[in-house]
């Protein structure tokens, strides 16, 4: 991904590190999903009838802010985490049918959610470029008006030669 950085006379591109900028925003995910995972299991009868709650909160701030792969790269490690630390506490390996159910409903809640921020993003995105291409068309034409209404008067008509 490249960025442009612009200067008073010049316009370079400054080409990121593969580790830099792209990367750091899954890491950010990865991590906000960490958050969200301590202080549910240091704070007793936060969330214990919704386990998931949190995490459908973090991944809606995921998906505005840092974009739709990390926050389904946060929905997959949370799928991940959630059974293990929040549904059944005797063992992780064997869910029952309501712990199945739950987990189904998250991620298909959590993929709806995603899908439809990412929808707003793009819709977000299109019309910031057509207002910038509406802005360009209009200062085209003040500029053709101003061209065209200066136009007449610039030029030197035969009559002014003539003294009266």
């Amino acid at each position: 991904m490249q960025k442009t950085a612009t200067s008073k006379k010049t316009t370079q591109a400054v080409n990121w590190p593969l580790l830099g900028k792209q990367f750091l925003r899954y890491g950010i995910a990865v991590g906000i999903i960490g958050v969200v995972t301590l202080v549910k299991s240091h704070t007793p009868g936060l969330g214990e009838s919704t386990p998931t709650l949190l995490y459908s909160l973090a991944l809606m701030i995921i998906a505005i802010f840092l974009g739709t792969r990390p926050a389904l790269l946060a929905l997959a490690v949370s799928t991940v985490l959630i059974p293990f630390l929040f549904l059944s506490r005797t063992d992780a390996l064997s869910l029952g049918i309501k712990d199945l159910v739950q987990i189904i409903i998250y991620l298909i809640d959590g993929i709806l959610v995603i899908f439809i921020i990412s929808r707003l993003r793009n819709s977000e995105r299109q019309l910031r470029d057509k207002n910038i291409q509406l802005q360009d068309s209009n200062n085209r034409m003040i500029s053709l008006m101003s061209k065209a209404l200066d136009a007449p008067y610039s030029r030197k008509r035969p009559d002014d030669d003539i003294d009266i």
